[in-house]
C-alpha cells in the first residue's frame, strides 16, 4: 500500500493506493502553525486500523514552496555573482542585495581572475548589517570549475544560516537560470525545512519505518530528507501532483 499526500496552503489531502485502486480519501484542513497536525489527520483518515507493515511508502507533495514565492513570504537573499566579462551586469541582478566580485572562471573552467578577500569582506559586512541570513554564490561557468564558489565559502567561513551554490543547482551552462535558481532556493530554505521538520517529527511520532519521498516539479521523486537540501527541486510540487493525477 501507498499514502499519497499533498499539503496545500489552504487543505491537505490524502489517498491510499492498494496496487492500482483506491481504498480511501480525505481532505482536512491545512494548519499552518502545525502542519505535523494536518499530517496526522490527514494519515489518520485513510490510513487508521490498517497493518503499518503493509505501507510501502508514502509520496507527498507541496504547494508550500510555491505559495511562499507567490505570496511574496520568502527571506531576503544576499547574492554574490562571480559573472566574469560578456552579459551586463544589470541584466544579471536579480535583486537589490546582488553583489558582484572581480574574480571569475572562463569558459574552458580555467580561472581567470582571483578571488579578492578584502572585496568579499566588504560584502559580507553589507549583509550583516542588512540582517541577512541567507546567501547565494553563482560562478558563470562553476559547473566546469567550482573552485571559485568553494573558495568564496571559505572566506565566509560559517557567518550565515545557509548558502547555496550555483553549481549545485544545475549541471547546465544558463548563467541567468541557475542565478534565479540559487536565489529561489535560499529564499525557501526556511520555509522547506520547517515543513520537512514537520514530515521527520511526523514519521518518528508514528513510528513510520517506509521510505517518504517529495514529488519534485518534473514528476520525479526524491527522499525527503534530501530535499531538504535543496528546496527550490519542490516548488511546483503541488502542481505536478494535480497534472499526474489527470486521466488520460
Amino acid at each position: 500500500m501507498i499514502i499519497g499526500i499533498d499539503v496545500g496552503g489552504t487543505h491537505t489531502d490524502a489517498v491510499l493506493l492498494d496496487g492500482y485502486k483506491i481504498r480511501k480519501k480525505a481532505k482536512v484542513i491545512t494548519d499552518q502553525e502545525s502542519l505535523i497536525r494536518s499530517l496526522m489527520e490527514a494519515t489518520e483518515k485513510v490510513f487508521g486500523g490498517e497493518d503499518p507493515h503493509k505501507l510501502e511508502k508514502i509520496v507527498l507533495s507541496t504547494t508550500i514552496s510555491t505559495n511562499a514565492i507567490v505570496q511574496g513570504k520568502t527571506d531576503r537573499v544576499g547574492m554574490i555573482l562571480a559573472a566574469g566579462p560578456g552579459l551586463s551586469h544589470e541584466m544579471l541582478r536579480i535583486n537589490k542585495d546582488t553583489h558582484f566580485i572581480s574574480g571569475y572562471v572562463n569558459h574552458r573552467g580555467v580561472r581567470v581572475a582571483g578571488t579578492d578577500r578584502r572585496e568579499i569582506s566588504r560584502i559580507v559586512d553589507t549583509f550583516k548589517e542588512d540582517g541577512i541570513h541567507h546567501v547565494g554564490i553563482v560562478g558563470k561557468f562553476s559547473t566546469r570549475n567550482p573552485g571559485l564558489e568553494t573558495e568564496i565559502a571559505d572566506i565566509i567561513n560559517n557567518t550565515f544560516k545557509h548558502l547555496s551554490f550555483g553549481h549545485l543547482m544545475s549541471g547546465n551552462l544558463n548563467f541567468p537560470r541557475r542565478i534565479a535558481t540559487t536565489y529561489l532556493n535560499a529564499a525557501i530554505w526556511d520555509t522547506y525545512n520547517a515543513f520537512v521538520k514537520s514530515v521527520m517529527e511526523y514519521v518518528k511520532h508514528e513510528n513510520i519505518t517506509a521510505p517518504i519521498y517529495i514529488l519534485k516539479a518534473d514528476g520525479g521523486t526524491s527522499s525527503i530528507s534530501q530535499s531538504a537540501g535543496y528546496p527550490v527541486g519542490s516548488i511546483l510540487s503541488g502542481p505536478a501532483a494535480s497534472i499526474m493525477g489527470i486521466p488520460a
